[in-house]
């Protein structure tokens, strides 16, 4: 099921397993929304799909059956890029028409974000891909220091990707041109939270750091449970996925928004 929840000004767009009621086929590995309605997803076994009402419906994006790709992101305004193995694509208007971009290299990508224009791939291999034009074109980027989730941006220079071995982060102050490795928690999903960055892990334990990821303190509330990844929202709420459901959290009382069994992610 895929559901659209109104949180104060925020959005959020959930993927889940059982999609078969929403009009799909498969179950969607990541959802990008360009607008409160309007959200491209990529599917778990291939292909693109389009919702104009909230992920009450969705539609087949021509073109992409049999395509695989590994994410989507929203770049800005209705601009979305989607990625896979060799494939670095770009849509201007929400997912209706693509543009392919040739790749600089051989990347199965597992990742794409970005900071306005600026953006960064993750390729299996541990090797990065960037672009400044907002998807039009790419360069090879540095080599990794360690495998990473995706990265989250405080602006265009500074971002702050997990590491999955469980040892802490990697932190990038010039775009993703160089990383370097900052020692902390094992956090399963950073995001960016005020001045800085707010992490949680597997076991739903709220970390904080300032700007430089290091330092690392946790918020001493008890753990909120078993946490796949979580969201801030415009009114400082705290969205939580967990397996099997979606919550928020604000001033010390959490709320049961909706059933997501095997949830994927939250955007």
């Amino acid at each position: 099921v895929v559901a659209a929840s109104p949180l104060g000004a925020a959005r959020v767009l959930e993927a889940a397993a059982v999609p078969q009621a929403l009009g799909l086929q498969q179950p969607l590995w990541a959802v990008a929304a360009s607008h409160p309605l309007v959200a491209v997803g990529a599917g778990a076994e291939a292909g693109l799909f389009r919702t104009v009402d909230g992920g009450r419906t969705w539609a087949a994006v021509p073109g992409t059956s049999g395509v695989r790709f590994s994410d989507v992101h929203r770049v800005q305004g209705h601009r979305v890029v989607a990625v896979g193995d060799g494939l670095l694509w770009s849509s201007d208007d929400a997912g209706r028409r693509w543009a392919r971009a040739v790749p600089p290299a051989s990347c199965q990508a597992r990742w794409v974000r970005f900071a306005g224009a600026a953006g960064v791939v993750a390729c299996a291999d541990g090797t990065s891909l960037r672009s400044g034009d907002g998807g039009d074109s790419w360069a090879v980027g540095p080599r990794l220091p360690a495998a990473l989730g995706p990265v989250a941006w405080l602006d265009a220079a500074r971002g702050l990707a997990p590491r999955l071995d469980g040892r802490g982060a990697a932190l990038t102050v010039d775009g993703g041109a160089s990383w370097a490795l900052i020692e902390g928690p094992a956090l399963v999903d950073v995001q960016r939270g005020g001045a800085g960055w707010t992490g949680v892990s597997g076991a739903g334990h709220l970390w904080t750091a300032g700007p430089t990821g290091a330092g690392w303190a946790r918020v001493e509330s008890g753990p909120l449970g078993p946490t796949v990844a979580h969201r801030w929202t415009a009114d400082g709420a705290l969205v939580r996925l967990a397996p099997g459901g979606l919550w928020r959290h604000r001033a010390g009382v959490a709320e049961r928004l909706a059933e997501t069994p095997d949830a994927h992610g939250v955007a």
